[in-house]
């Protein structure tokens, strides 16, 4: 006796054909797929966002909470309306402003290392 196979040989044969659903064949044309336009800083066509690129951080939970409640305070804190401010605004303002720091990256051994000469660097500015 040949041995049965759990779902049959035809195991999609109940659901039939439907007019509701378009069954796609090798006749139709395939469908493009089209990135909407986005310049630098999202200033032509589409949201900001997608100008940006994507890239994962692990936080520490305290930093995370910090960052939620400063974006809560900012937005509930504005006047008029404009952008919505996010924590990953946040995260991209403090980029930029680490990039305007001039301070030495020789010999950084660890993240609390490259805190104080961050800071260091920020006091040395003002």
């Amino acid at each position: 006796m040949a041995k049965r196979k759990a779902m049959g040989r035809d195991p999609l044969g109940w659901i039939g054909e439907s007019d509701d659903v378009a069954v796609a064949s090798e006749e139709q044309a395939p469908v493009a797929i089209v990135e909407p336009k986005v310049g630098e800083r999202g200033t032509e066509e589409g949201p900001k966002f997608l100008s940006y690129e994507v890239m994962t951080a692990r936080l520490r939970s305290d930093q995370v909470d910090m960052l939620s409640a400063l974006e809560r305070q900012i937005m509930r804190g504005r006047r008029r309306k404009g952008e919505r401010i996010t924590k990953n605004s946040l995260l991209r303002a403090a980029v930029d402003v680490l990039a305007t720091l001039q301070f030495d990256v020789r010999g950084i051994g660890s993240e609390e290392e490259l805190r104080e000469r961050v800071l260091a660097a920020r006091r040395a500015e003002r």
